[in-house]
């Protein structure tokens, strides 16, 4: 069924497709921007508008940086972005490439279809532990990434759980 116009009174079925909207634009969004060399650095909902026309637009560029430059300052362990958000890699200080937002977007696909904040009620070393954790590299789907509901798998398009869990996967 095509969305409705209004996005009222259609059921689940207008929503999930609504939702489906949102990501389409937001990757369009994120390929534009891997596509002259950057990396947003922190990508997620918060930083994804929506216009009147119901379009998604991608925006702090605040961590932004250009692929192939130096995202950690030698002899420093000091990360930046959201933790919620943020790659493997990037928690354990190594180099950064467009995968950091891919990572980002998986977890985007999570949020955007349960419509809860992953990690919900943890503080940022819980966070850092779950994703950071030894089994996620060899379990498939790690078991450090936000749990997917029955009802999510129920009611997501054909592919998206298997795209959602390539997305974050750990390496």
């Amino acid at each position: 069924k095509p969305v409705c116009s209004e996005h009222m009174g259609c059921g689940l079925r207008c929503a999930v497709q609504r939702r489906l909207s949102f990501l389409l634009d937001a990757v369009y969004g994120l390929r534009a921007i891997h596509g002259v060399g950057m990396i947003h650095g922190d990508f997620k909902t918060l930083n994804l508008l929506v216009t009147r026309e119901g379009r998604v637009k991608v925006a702090d560029f605040g961590l932004s940086k250009l692929m192939g430059t130096m995202s950690i300052v030698p002899g420093t362990k000091t990360i930046s972005g959201t933790p919620q958000y943020m790659a493997p890699e990037v928690m354990y200080c190594k180099p950064q490439g467009l995968r950091v937002d891919i990572y980002s977007f998986g977890i985007v696909m999570w949020e955007i279809m349960t419509g809860v904040v992953p990690w919900k009620d943890m503080d940022y070393v819980q966070i850092i532990q779950r994703v950071t954790h030894a089994a996620n590299a060899i379990q498939k789907p790690p078991p450090g990434r936000p749990p997917i509901e029955d009802v999510l798998r129920t009611f997501a398009p054909s592919g998206y759980i298997s795209l959602l869990e390539t997305c974050w996967a750990h390496e």
